[in-house]
């Protein structure tokens, strides 16, 4: 799990995220499942190299592919590893930069990359498949759910587009608001269709209570520590001066809507709600590590910054 942020901006996009790696375990005695802290410093915000520099990827939910899959736990942590998404993405560059030298629109990359995990994820299943003398091959299947968002500009666009991916369900890939199994659907919906506003999903309990509260000082009343209060009070300050309001819950996704957020306030914005989910959800929480945020210029491309 992870909370990821983006910012459709004035002037650019804001992308977000934390660096925290867990793992679900499943207990035969204790019922329900446990979270396990593995480490912190995953990489879930990805950028790129020119010519792709307008373009950048979150990915959150299940980090891997193989999410599903079964045997000894040093056998399950390495296929986890050689299936990460981080790993996925990190293969996809290499073909990217060798076969393309151009500039590809938002929606190019991300038909791009999903064509290219699908392929992955099939290599996988397919070696599953064959290496096991299961009668019910359709159990050996991981069980997935992987989510990812593309963010960028198109050239000589002074909007961003933000696009959905999500690998589901052993069988299913969503996309774009519909199911189409293997194959990537010719109907290409964007997230947002509004100049400016607030994205975020994954463990989003912290920001739905400071930003789509209608009373943000009661907020605080949840809440617990200083440092965390100090943090809400500065929300609720940037909430106010930008008129940030709750709009719709599109699949999966919450959105906020602010008519003038420029990058420099939707940076802070995006670090103080990461910032208060880490303390909200304590130290053997979800969310955690690293706070890694990328602001994306329609010109200049992309800059990122980490904080500890």
């Amino acid at each position: 799990m992870t909370l990821v942020v983006v910012v459709k901006c004035v002037d650019g996009l804001v992308l977000a995220a934390d660096s925290r790696v867990t793992e679900h375990r499943f207990d035969d005695e204790v019922p329900g499942s446990h979270r396990k802290v593995i480490n912190d410093t995953g990489r879930k915000l990805h950028s790129f190299r020119a010519p792709f520099e307008h373009v950048g990827v979150l990915s959150f939910d299940y980090g891997a592919i193989s999410a599903g899959f079964k045997g000894e736990e040093t056998e399950i942590a390495a296929q986890t590893k050689r299936y990460s998404v981080e790993t996925c993405i990190r293969k996809f560059k290499e073909p990217l930069y060798n076969s393309l030298k151009r500039r590809i629109t938002v929606q190019e990359f991300r038909d791009l990359l999903f064509t290219f995990l699908i392929e992955y994820w099939q290599r996988y299943r397919d070696r599953r498949l064959s290496s096991s003398n299961a009668t019910n091959k359709s159990a050996l299947l991981p069980e997935l759910e992987v989510k990812l968002l593309v963010a960028g500009f198109n050239e000589g666009e002074k909007e961003g587009h933000v696009f959905p991916i999500w690998l589901t369900d052993n069988n299913e890939f969503w996309i774009g608001g519909r199911y189409r199994g293997f194959s990537p659907c010719s109907e290409r919906n964007e997230l947002i269709r509004s100049p400016c506003g607030i994205f975020c999903d994954g463990a989003k309990d912290f920001v739905e209570l400071v930003l789509a509260a209608e009373d943000p000082a009661k907020s605080l009343e949840k809440l617990q520590g200083g440092s965390t209060n100090a943090t809400v009070a500065e929300i609720a300050a940037i909430r106010s001066r930008l008129d940030i309001r709750y709009v719709s819950e599109p699949r999966f996704f919450n959105f906020f809507s602010s008519a003038d957020i420029v990058t420099q306030d939707a940076q802070r914005l995006a670090d103080l709600l990461i910032k208060g989910t880490i303390a909200f959800y304590g130290e053997e929480g979800p969310v955690g590590g690293a706070r890694r945020i990328c602001t994306i210029n329609p010109l200049t491309g992309t800059k990122c910054r980490k904080r500890s």
